[in-house]
């Protein structure tokens, strides 16, 4: 299953999930769940096999775990750990897509889903960026209010903002196919992205 979330923040300080999408692979029925359904959408995540999603292993498996406990164990395949591995050049294959008006020149060699979205023609929503122009239009300036305006409560605008990012990441997933790739530096970078991640969490004391 394939799979977004948004919450009210990181892993480090978000204190809700406001809801998530959910598409199973074999049928590609997308399903959002709202804030009163978290439990059902959890419940169907804990029942696959294979959780797929973009940043997942990073965010939104430890946001679940921190918010409602850990799911059941099951293979994680994170979309950006894999596209990061399987096109480790693709700053310089921009190129093309850059000059023919597909890529912003900000966005060359990133593996964000905004990013993959405009390479692929399947773009993200832009619900973040509309809803930090409206705090700054009512006068907001401190960034944490501007994030808490973004984020900090549930809407339809953000519901379907998430949606759209399950479809990307579909359109992303079947671009990779990593099913046909060698599976061993998959596997590998997987677990040395949770290396880094933990060391990231940890820091390090300086004498």
């Amino acid at each position: 299953m394939l799979y977004d979330t948004e919450g009210n923040g990181f892993v480090a300080n978000a204190t809700k999930i406001h809801c998530v999408g959910i598409i199973d692979l074999k049928t590609e029925e997308v399903l959002g769940f709202r804030p009163h359904q978290i439990k059902d959408a959890l419940q169907l995540l804990s029942e696959a096999e294979e959780r797929i999603g973009h940043n997942i292993q990073k965010h939104d498996e430890k946001l679940i775990t921190k918010l409602h406990g850990a799911l059941p164990g099951a293979k994680i395949s994170d979309t950006f750990i894999i596209a990061r591995t399987m096109f480790p050049n693709i700053k310089m294959t921009d190129t093309a897509l850059i000059e023919a008006g597909k890529l912003t020149e900000k966005l060359r060699g990133k593996h964000s889903m905004k990013a993959w979205g405009m390479r692929l023609g399947e773009q993200k929503g832009d619900y973040a960026e509309v809803r930090e122009e409206e705090a700054r239009a009512k006068g907001i300036v401190d960034p944490r209010e501007i994030a808490d305006y973004v984020w900090g409560t549930f809407n339809e605008d953000l519901f379907d903002y998430m949606l759209q990012d399950c479809r990307t990441n579909l359109k992303l997933w079947k671009h990779l196919r990593p099913e046909e790739y060698p599976q061993a530096p998959l596997e590998l970078e997987h677990r040395i992205a949770e290396v880094c991640d933990k060391m990231q969490e940890d820091g390090a004391p300086f004498r």
